[in-house]
């Protein structure tokens, strides 16, 4: 089941990847292509960060401080590697 659900997801999100890419599709299906995965991929950046910074605002268990930079700094890899796919 979980492969199943990986396969789909995967042909959704690259077939996406590609019609935002070609001049062949039309603008008005490419244009809301975009959107939708700049929507999603700031969704999963910010959502993230959220995380990262309430594991470290619980200050009881020295884990929760560590998964806190660890999150925190993936996020800031992954915000690094979007602008430098931007360019």
């Amino acid at each position: 089941m979980e492969l199943l659900f990986e396969f789909i997801f995967e042909l959704l999100f690259e077939g996406s990847i590609e019609a935002a890419k070609s001049r062949n599709v039309s603008k008005w299906i490419r244009y809301p292509i975009i959107a939708l995965l700049a929507i999603f991929t700031l969704s999963v950046v910010l959502l993230l960060g959220f995380v990262g910074i309430c594991m470290l605002l619980d200050t009881n268990k020295l884990y929760s401080i560590c998964g806190g930079f660890a999150i925190l700094l993936l996020d800031v890899i992954l915000v690094i590697k979007v602008v430098k796919e931007l360019k």
